[in-house]
């Protein structure tokens, strides 16, 4: 994985409008797929909990990132997790111990803040302290400064997520520094990470650095800041992301609906629903992972559908989404 970053899996609510606890079938032939929404979450924690056994570090990952919406199916993959060959997999559950405050684990990550890799280190410091730890942040400012993109932007991400507004002006000045033997692309996610992270600390002037990066020229920096709008529910950029949504690439149109649909504005699901039909799996991907901010019937019942998809990153995303979803 190139960078260490946590999967934006951030579902919408529970369709509310089946009343009866069951799912309208979308294809009479579809007689193996569950039909009822208890059956359809246990469905989708059985495909989570097989995906991180996988051989593919990506798909271990994103198992117990779509997890998170079920601490306590997800302690058990966290802690074994933390041992894991693969530095981006034990970062993601680094940070899951501290986004779900798993302070039984606290032994278990403390030998992490000697880990091999930096953005490691920085995720054990922010677990620790997530969890109540007393421990000295002091270090993520140096890791901060490092000429890595992946790096700075992990820190960035951590310091967001620990909340706290004095962290603001430190990352201004990252956002500053030079990287001059980095990609021009690599550069402009990394900002958009910063300004991301700034934004959630209430620095409303980083809300500048996300509206521009979303017509950047590099698709990728675009997906990310349309993203990070939703995240930090931007409505000024509401009409923007109407439109966005209704014009190519298809990438594009899915984060921001995806946005939109974060900040309660759905009427956009039909840009999702016919990327869910992409032959491209990573956009099927993508599909999957905004359906959870809807709550209507049909995309609902796209995403059982998505649950056997052939690719396995499409049922992962699917089966992350229904969970969360059905967790609200």
């Amino acid at each position: 994985m190139k960078r260490f970053q946590l999967m934006r899996v951030c579902l919408g609510a529970v369709c509310l409008s089946m009343l009866a606890g069951t799912l309208n079938a979308a294809d009479e032939n579809e007689t193996k797929l569950p039909t009822n929404l208890p059956e359809l979450r246990e469905t989708a924690v059985k495909i989570l909990v097989e995906a991180s056994f996988s051989d593919v570090p990506l798909l271990r990952a994103n198992a117990l990132e779509g997890m998170q919406a079920a601490p306590d199916r997800a302690l058990p993959l966290a802690t074994r997790l933390l041992n894991d060959p693969n530095p981006a997999v034990r970062y993601v559950a680094v940070v899951t111990a501290g986004m779900l405050k798993f302070d039984s684990l606290s032994t278990a990550i403390r030998p992490l803040l000697r880990d091999e890799h930096p953005s490691v280190q920085a995720a054990a410091i922010y677990a620790l302290r997530a969890v109540g730890e007393n421990i000295d942040l002091t270090p993520l400012a140096g890791l901060l400064e490092r000429r890595d993109p992946g790096l700075r932007g992990n820190v960035a991400q951590l310091l967001g997520l620990l909340g706290d507004p004095s962290a603001v002006p430190m990352l201004n000045r990252a956002a500053l520094l030079p990287m001059p033997r980095v990609s021009a692309t690599d550069l402009a996610v990394v900002r958009i990470q910063i300004a991301e992270a700034m934004a959630r600390l209430g620095d409303d002037d980083a809300l500048d650095a996300l509206r521009s990066g979303a017509f950047s020229q590099f698709d990728e920096v675009r997906v990310l800041a349309i993203v990070a709008m939703g995240e930090v529910k931007d409505r000024r950029m509401e009409v923007a992301l109407e439109r966005l949504a209704d014009q190519p690439p298809v990438e594009i149109q899915v984060a921001a609906a995806g946005a939109l649909a974060r900040m309660g504005n759905t009427t956009k699901v039909q840009s999702v629903l016919d990327a869910a039909r992409h032959v491209n799996p990573i956009v099927r991907g993508q599909a999957a992972v905004n359906f959870a901010y809807f709550s209507d019937d049909r995309s609902l019942v796209m995403l059982r559908n998505m649950l056997i998809d052939e690719e396995p990153i499409v049922r992962v995303s699917a089966a992350a989404a229904v969970l969360k979803r059905l967790s609200k």
